[in-house]
């Protein structure tokens, strides 16, 4: 029975018209509810009947966390540069028809198996670590140990309020998760790793040289420059039209990449 009940256990990415029964099943069966911040996904687990059986949610990573920091043996810039490759996994809820023995873990196994290509699609780059914070006032986390998580510590007891951390004396234990072998080493290598690039644009890049961009152009031309005119030495549209091809490309910023 055990072996039927794991063989039509699937894990996938929320549909689009799920998200509002995911948020309220969250919020009648999680204490944190379902708020969650910065890049984010959410997944539903399901039986063979197609029945909600678990939720998961990740999302961007604490900004620092000292037994996580530590363990990866990163630098303060690798960290501000590299923290977007970690993700957390700030939800992990078992609904009333998934509490069986083992679900847990085989739930979050097969998440964990999928949740780097998913953070590309959805977001345009891997994640090598994932890290999960468990309150021992009511879990103990074997789940996570089942997983193959790693416990590295306590918390410190502060929380990032306005701005500023204050202390709020909640320690939690600390565990992580690496999702690529080489994780650490590519977090903390003096040179951006194939790993940590724009997997989107690889996967759909666009020749420019080729390309029938007329209908963009001429969309561009027809947009006012707002700036005074006097010292003008490139034209409103070439620049944006420079501007439409970079981000096209790729680019995020207006940081050079040299």
């Amino acid at each position: 029975m055990r072996d039927e009940w794991f063989v039509g256990l699937s894990v996938n990415p929320i549909d689009v018209g799920d998200a509002n029964r995911f948020d309220a099943e969250l919020d009648e069966h999680h204490w944190l509810g379902h708020r969650m911040v910065g890049e984010t996904m959410r997944y539903v687990a399901t039986d063979s009947c197609g029945e909600w059986v678990a939720l998961l949610g990740f999302a961007s990573p604490a900004l620092s966390c000292g037994p996580r920091d530590r363990f990866i043996g990163w630098t303060r810039d690798l960290q501000q540069r590299r923290l977007r490759f970690v993700a957390s996994n700030q939800r992990f809820c078992i609904l009333p028809a998934g509490r069986r023995p083992n679900t847990a873990s085989a739930v979050m196994s097969k998440a964990l198996r999928r949740l780097s290509a998913d953070w590309v699609n959805a977001w345009g780059h891997r994640v090598l670590l994932v890290e999960t914070f468990v309150d021992p006032s009511r879990h103990i986390g074997t789940c996570y140990g089942a997983s193959s998580f790693l416990y590295l510590g306590e918390t410190a007891g502060y929380g990032r309020r306005s701005g500023r951390y204050v202390k709020h004396s909640q320690i939690k234990d600390v565990y992580v998760r690496q999702l690529h072998r080489k994780a650490r080493q590519v977090l903390v290598g003096a040179f951006d790793h194939p790993l940590l690039t724009d997997q989107r644009s690889q996967v759909a890049q666009i020749d420019f040289n080729t390309a029938d961009l007329t209908s963009l152009i001429e969309r561009i031309e027809a947009i006012t420059d707002p700036c005074d005119p006097r010292g003008v030495r490139h034209s409103f549209a070439s620049t944006l039209v420079l501007i439409a091809c970079a981000t096209l490309a790729g680019n995020k910023s207006l940081v050079a990449k040299v």
